[in-house]
């Protein structure tokens, strides 16, 4: 019996010993009380039978009983006023119980079979170590808690590096809860950045693998500037954010599935945040920062360097898996598709200075410059010079970005 129960069991017991001792008294004539038949004169017997007369009138619902094979008229259980202040403990006592009762069954209602739940509990990123309760409960993201009591709960996560998680949560009977916790950082992440020297190339190609709007070939000299030494990774954007777009997660993922407009939201607090002034890299940057003073389509062996259709395994990989350039730049080919600033257009033949791209769309495309090819597309898209475009408005798992500053 639980401890509750036992309680109530002798309140129980308690409440009738009370009423049985102190709600009747019995007496008998060798203990003072009247005498008995055997020793009293005719004129007692007579008072007596009236006197018990009356009380069966007054007391009407009691009656003479025998007890222990004497007389009736040797022992008589008489009625006997209650005091008042054990009228108020015993009704205490009776109330008591009652609400135990309740609680009790509430309980045990709760602690029936079915009446645990499950929280499953995943983070960005994972590895997060879990509390419920305030206790640990050593195991860390993504993960499953069995048998929890129903009822709220509070779930905590802690990860070094990253600010502590906690929600509130509800379970119900023979229910999973779920949680999906985007971790912060402890700190605005900006990315590593390299400095790259300015100088004059060949903008384009002319080789076997070139498409036509590759063309012609013009010259561009370019300022100095600053690119991302990697893609901005999930782990950056979250720092700056607070959120997650990316339909492939992973903390140092590129942060992917995102409108040009996104990455202008992003940098817009990242400068609001740091008071430098990050940006998309226009086309001509990104092409002259990709073939790091190489003048083929490639500046390195193609597997060694990037993540294509043939070796990706059709999912992207967390940024710096392949070899960089000679600027030391990583997956500047292949992996995810990088948003540049520039609007699409073609090619024309006249020498350029740090060239911006169009003013506007262009009216039959209205589409904005990718660079670099992805995880998703074969070898002829992995090169320095491929060019692709988007609808600014459009999102898709492939299209990430890489950051430039001035």
């Amino acid at each position: 019996m639980k401890p509750s129960g036992r309680l109530i069991a002798g309140l129980v017991a308690f409440s009738f010993a009370a009423a049985f001792i102190f709600g009747f008294d019995r007496s008998d004539a060798g203990r003072g009380g009247r005498p008995s038949a055997a020793t009293a004169s005719p004129a007692q017997e007579n008072a007596r039978i009236q006197q018990d007369s009356l009380r069966a009138q007054t007391f009407h619902s009691f009656k003479p009983i025998a007890i222990g094979g004497k007389s009736q008229a040797e022992f008589v259980i008489k009625r006997k006023k209650i005091p008042w202040f054990w009228a108020v403990g015993i009704t205490a006592a009776i109330v008591v119980t009652l609400v135990l009762l309740l609680k009790d069954k509430k309980s045990s209602s709760n602690g029936a079979s079915g009446a645990t739940g499950s929280i499953h509990i995943e983070s960005t990123p994972v590895g997060a170590r879990v509390y419920r309760n305030g206790a640990d409960t050593g195991l860390v993201t993504d993960t499953t808690l069995s048998g929890v009591p129903v009822g709220s709960q509070t779930i905590k996560l802690t990860l070094d590096g990253y600010k502590d998680y906690e929600q509130p949560v509800e379970v119900a009977s023979g229910q999973t809860a779920e949680i999906k916790a985007v971790l912060v950082p402890a700190g605005i992440m900006e990315p590593e950045m390299v400095h790259i020297p300015g100088g004059t190339f060949l903008m384009g190609s002319e080789s076997g693998e070139a498409l036509p709007d590759e063309k012609p070939v013009h010259q561009v000299t370019l300022s100095d500037y600053w690119i991302g030494r990697y893609e901005v990774t999930q782990q950056e954007w979250i720092s700056v954010m607070h959120t997650n777009p990316s339909y492939y997660v992973g903390d140092k993922l590129p942060v992917n599935d995102l409108q040009w407009d996104d990455c202008q939201a992003f940098i817009q607090k990242l400068n609001e945040a740091t008071g430098k002034r990050y940006r998309l890299p226009t086309e001509a940057e990104w092409e002259f920062a990709a073939r790091a003073g190489t003048t083929g389509d490639r500046y390195g062996e193609l597997n060694a360097i990037a993540w294509y259709s043939d070796n990706s395994g059709g999912t992207p990989h967390p940024v710096g898996g392949k070899a960089p350039n000679a600027f030391g730049l990583y997956d500047m080919l292949g992996n995810i598709f990088e948003w540049c600033w520039d609007w699409y257009d073609f090619y024309t033949a006249e020498p350029q200075i740090d060239p911006q791209g169009p003013e506007s769309p262009h009216p039959d495309t209205r589409h904005r410059i990718l660079r670099s090819g992805s995880w998703f597309l074969e070898k002829v898209a992995a090169r320095a010079l491929f060019r692709s475009l988007h609808v600014p408005e459009h999102k898709y798992d492939v299209l990430g970005f890489r950051l430039a500053r001035d």
